[in-house]
């Protein structure tokens, strides 16, 4: 799939407050979409886990070699972890995946942004964008 048919494009780079995972969302659809996969997430037992990239409509650069998202039991401060080959793993309780899905579900009727990692725990902030800057 190339970055023009794809509904959510990852990117990594540094940005204003340091590491930075932005998913670019490409319509109010790719939002939908987006949300989604965390509430499917959400209503998954522990220990599932999806591969972003591997998912239908998803695009990320080579910059950012994987990430992978999973369900887990426990909370924990740090929820992103970084490999030491380019790739991630973001984990969540299903509690915390819901709230990442309700946290994506404004940009599904708006333009705007959330951020759904933290830049003081995470070893990157999550940035998830929708009709901002798509040039």
């Amino acid at each position: 799939m190339t970055q023009g048919e794809a509904l959510v494009e990852g990117e990594f780079g540094e940005g204003a407050y340091g590491p930075t995972i932005l998913l670019r969302l490409r319509s109010e659809a790719a939002a939908t979409y987006l949300q989604s996969l965390f509430d499917r997430l959400a209503a998954s037992p522990e220990g599932t886990s999806i591969r972003l990239e591997e998912q239908p409509g998803v695009s990320i650069n080579a910059a950012l070699w994987t990430l992978d998202l999973r369900v887990v039991a426990r909370t924990r401060a740090q929820r992103l972890f970084r490999d030491d080959v380019g790739g991630f793993t973001w984990q969540g309780t299903a509690d915390e995946w819901e709230t990442t899905a309700l946290l994506v579900e404004p940009l599904s009727h708006q333009a705007g942004h959330q951020y759904v990692t933290s830049e003081v725990n995470d070893d990157a902030l999550i940035e998830v964008s929708q009709g901002e800057g798509l040039g």
